[in-house]
């Protein structure tokens, strides 16, 4: 027992070490990329990694390195406005349920089941249907993508709300649990957000041409896989991997941590 909170606890660490990292390189986007990501250089499409593009550049001559930094920006933005709007409205639901109990808790519980069970899916591709008629798509994709995390805000809000009402263990102890079971589930929908957006640019329902976008990349790369063009899909597959995995190994790391806890709200 005593390793395996080691463990969570040096996970929990690591985690929110690598998702300080991601963060600091979105918000210094603009100093590590050194390029333009939608500078045009025809006289060096498709180039590998040189001197000049450390990453290559891709079949318009943009520079992979930069598109793959503003794409990891780009991402992080529409996941985070993804889960603040399912924490807010997941948040108001599942205190409801918790507080008022009987029919809207059931009703509540109902409504979030329903939405798990595959229509928040189809909600999603709806709206974000709908948000390739306007210019700017990200609202539309925000809130798509916010469907989809809603049913598991609602739960775990709703059962700290429920728990709230055990006044066994101290205050203090409370306020962390529930501090820490909130931000592993952050964690943990911020990785869902961000690959469903990077899903949503691959198959042509996310961010449009010429925005860079790390589910976008890939899928512009997948025509030339193979040959002397895996810069065109190593680099932001690999963003996206470390991305996805240091949400998930904070959000796993700091559920683990707390689970045994939680149990004394």
């Amino acid at each position: 027992m005593i390793m395996i909170k080691k463990l969570c606890v040096a996970g929990s660490i690591i985690g929110a070490v690598l998702v300080a990292l991601l963060i600091c390189a979105a918000i210094m986007a603009d100093s590590l990329a050194g390029n333009d990501p939608l500078k045009q250089d025809f006289e060096a499409v498709l180039s590998t990694p040189d001197e000049q593009h450390s990453f290559g550049t891709d079949r318009f001559g943009r520079d992979v390195k930069a598109r793959v930094v503003y794409g990891l920006k780009e991402d992080l933005a529409v996941g985070a406005q993804a889960v603040v709007a399912a924490l807010v409205i997941g948040g108001i639901l599942g205190v409801l349920a918790g507080a008022i109990g009987g029919v809207a808790d059931q009703v509540i519980v109902f409504f979030g089941r329903f939405l798990a069970a595959g229509p928040a899916i189809l909600f999603a591709v709806v709206l974000a249907l709908r948000g390739l008629s306007f210019a700017d798509s990200t609202i539309y994709l925000s809130l798509g993508i916010s469907v989809i995390l809603l049913p598991g805000f609602i739960r775990t809000v709703r059962g700290i709300t429920l728990a709230a009402s055990d006044i066994s263990a101290s205050k203090i102890r409370r306020v962390l649990s529930i501090t820490g079971i909130i931000a592993a589930r952050l964690s943990i929908s911020m990785t869902l957000a961000v690959l469903v957006y990077t899903g949503f640019s691959f198959i042509g329902l996310g961010a449009q041409p010429p925005l860079p976008e790390l589910g976008l990349m890939l899928s512009d790369a997948r025509n030339l896989l193979g040959g002397d063009y895996a810069h065109l899909y190593i680099y932001p597959g690999l963003t996206l991997i470390f991305t996805a995995l240091s949400f998930s190994i904070l959000g796993e790391s700091l559920g683990s941590l707390l689970q045994q806890p939680a149990k004394n709200l």
